[in-house]
């Protein structure tokens, strides 16, 4: 059997619009970047610290450390860096300044797990997209919803009953 492609105005009962990013949203991403490198870099820098000063006291205290611990350090630095990926994804996001909108009126809200998330019901991939509980407070399911998202980092930008 061979298999077409479908169009997305024909899959979905609303199309997935492509957009620049506006100036606003721009500055929003810029800003959340520039405090979670920021804070992630000062988390990181007060790990080092207390690791050096932890593996510094072992020498004092019982003299010569195991062979290799040095490097069990910096592998432990090394895997905390993967907290830089979300940063590293708004930054494309910034690079590419594309977002996607979507128009829905046929979607549920749920919670789980203390996440509030909205459930696209048709045959879109990745119908879960999580939301703020505020957020969840004001949406209205018997109205159409409109969403803007970045298209790597999938942040939230925009959201409302109108367009």
């Amino acid at each position: 059997m061979k298999r077409t492609k479908v169009r997305d105005t024909q899959r979905y009962a609303q199309p997935m619009t492509t957009e620049q990013l506006s100036h606003t949203d721009k500055k929003e991403l810029m800003a959340g970047l520039k405090a979670s490198v920021i804070l992630v870099l000062f988390i990181m820098l007060a790990v080092a610290v207390v690791l050096a000063i932890i593996l510094g006291i072992a020498t004092l205290i019982f003299g010569q450390p195991a062979d290799g611990i040095g490097q069990r350090l910096l592998v432990f630095l090394a895997f905390t860096s993967f907290v830089f990926v979300h940063p590293f994804l708004i930054s494309i996001d910034l690079i590419l300044g594309k977002k996607k909108i979507i128009t829905t009126s046929d979607f549920n809200l749920f919670e789980k797990k203390k996440k509030h998330y909205i459930k696209i019901k048709d045959n879109r991939p990745n119908p879960k997209i999580q939301i703020d509980e505020e957020l969840a407070a004001r949406i209205d399911t018997a109205k159409p919803f409109t969403m803007e998202r970045t298209l790597i980092s999938k942040t939230l930008l925009f959201a409302s009953h109108d367009k």
